[in-house]
């Protein structure tokens, strides 16, 4: 019979800051997205002392069964197994096509990764106003050029961060809720945070990560043990950089694991600092002019106010009306019923009614002097050229949007407790939800996702926009310890 005296075993993953940062010519208040934060990955740990042992390895291509298990993950393990460069050559209209780049020469260049774009000029190639013969494409960059590039062709590349997070935003992510998708920052003149594009690999960290609870009595064949892993401890915290300032509450860790060889991956949280409220969602001034980005043609003309960084769920909405026959069909984008100045508490559905004066709308009693801003467009029927004076559109918010306006602040899990994080203190008690389970003949796979919330306020600021010589170059801690069932007889 075995024994144990502890009732787990853990490994401990750290992750530790540099604290240097890319600082281009960027001065005074800018928005979340125009700076970036690096830091230094590395893993520390050991299993406690029993005949079962938790193992962890970095998930990497061509893996045999019993290759890089360890209770400790060092920086040197984890830096080629993060590296990874995707490349696309674009001309024209054409579909792009894939280049391929050596990922050690790539990064031999720019060591925290990136997005990089080069267009040649006929000759040669442009990093910005850097020019680049062919030939140092390939011994420099490491990118195997295509056979005949065209003038104003280009190559874009992705390089995996490797240590560095840039600003991201999950959208609004309810209490609970883990941050399965990232976007990228809004850009000035494009408000609707459905068309933003999604967070490329270059913007946050993700770590690959396999777990295992093995048998090592000598005196049996050597096997895994079907056990409960559980997340015991996480920590973020500030590394001090002078004169930077503390940008770790808007650090967040995601969590998700596969039971069954990294087929289908579970959500299973997201970590902050204190699990205090979070606001996820608010209003930018992105030309500067000192006032709420609005909708319409040019951001800054027209009404309404946009709440950026949410994402309401899709309600019905419907338009309807042209009571003379002129407008033969109406469409409405509902964002600006969803948004600031949508449903907030109703029982019934809620009607806005368009009437046309003969030269402009109304929505009731107020005249408006552009329909579309409110996001309605419309058709004429055949060799008319305006709507008539009785002519109505009724927009229709059913009832159940009230409860789908999800521009709200939540609370996500802290560090120390609650979903999932044991009471790392007492060795005798594990408490919370596995994050899963391995079994006889299946490890439990876990991606950590380490990403910066552009939507985080930071220190006095009215809203989601930093100050550039306070949080460029700012360095961060994070830290997660695994941990498994105690053991039991076998």
């Amino acid at each position: 019979m075995k024994t144990n005296l502890f009732s787990k075993v853990a490994v401990t993953m750290m992750t530790v800051a540099l604290g240097a940062g890319v600082v281009g010519s960027i001065s005074g208040t800018v928005a979340w997205f125009q700076y970036s934060t690096r830091s230094t990955v590395a893993f520390t740990g050991t299993s406690a002392h029993c005949t079962e042992n938790l193992q962890i390895r970095l998930v990497k291509a061509n893996q045999e069964a019993e290759d890089d298990w360890k209770s400790d993950l060092p920086a040197s393990d984890i830096a080629d197994v993060l590296k990874g460069v995707t490349a696309k050559y674009k001309i024209g209209t054409a579909e792009p096509t894939n280049v391929t780049v050596d990922p050690a020469t790539f990064y031999g260049k720019f060591a925290h990764g990136g997005e990089y774009k080069f267009v040649f000029n006929g000759t040669n190639w442009l990093l910005g106003n850097e020019e680049i013969t062919p030939a140092n494409m390939t011994a420099v960059y490491g990118i195997t050029l295509p056979t005949s590039p065209a003038e104003g062709g280009y190559i874009r590349v992705i390089a995996n961060a490797i240590d560095t997070v840039r600003p991201v935003t999950s959208s609004t992510l309810a209490e609970g809720k883990t941050a399965s998708e990232l976007y990228r920052n809004p850009v000035y003149q494009y408000p609707h945070m459905s068309s933003w594009q999604k967070a490329e690999a270059s913007d946050f960290v993700t770590i690959p990560l396999e777990l295992r609870v093995k048998d090592v009595d000598g005196k049996e064949a050597v096997s895994t043990l079907a056990k409960n892993i559980y997340v015991t401890k996480m920590d973020m915290a500030v590394k001090e950089v002078t004169g930077k300032g503390d940008i770790t509450p808007a650090l967040r860790v995601a969590i998700s694991a596969s039971e069954d060889g990294g087929a289908h991956f579970t959500d299973y949280g997201t970590f902050s600092t204190s699990g205090n409220e979070v606001e996820t969602y608010g209003n930018l001034d992105l030309n500067g002019e000192n006032g709420a980005d609005t909708y319409g043609d040019f951001a800054w003309e027209k009404g309404p106010k946009i709440l950026y960084g949410y994402e309401h769920e899709a309600v019905e909405i419907a338009v309807s009306g042209g009571a003379s026959g002129n407008i033969s069909a109406a469409e409405v984008n509902g964002d600006w019923f969803i948004g600031e100045n949508g449903i907030n508490e109703t029982t019934e559905n809620k009607n806005f009614v368009f009437s046309y004066t003969g030269s402009k709308w109304k929505l009731g009693e107020t005249e408006i002097d552009d329909i579309a801003k409110y996001g309605i467009t419309y058709t004429l029927k055949d060799n008319k050229t305006a709507p008539n004076s009785d002519d109505k559109l009724t927009v229709t918010v059913k009832a159940e949007a009230a409860g789908k306006n999800v521009a709200d602040s939540y609370d996500l899990q802290p560090v120390s407790s609650g979903k999932g994080i044991a009471d790392d203190r007492d060795p005798y008690n594990i408490i919370g939800e596995p994050i899963g389970a391995t079994t006889s003949s299946q490890t439990l796979r876990v991606n950590l996702k380490i990403y910066l919330e552009g939507w985080q306020k930071l220190g006095e600021t009215p809203s989601a926009l930093w100050d550039a010589a306070t949080y460029i170059g700012s360095g961060f801690n994070v830290g997660v310890r695994f941990s498994a069932d105690a053991h039991t007889d076998h």
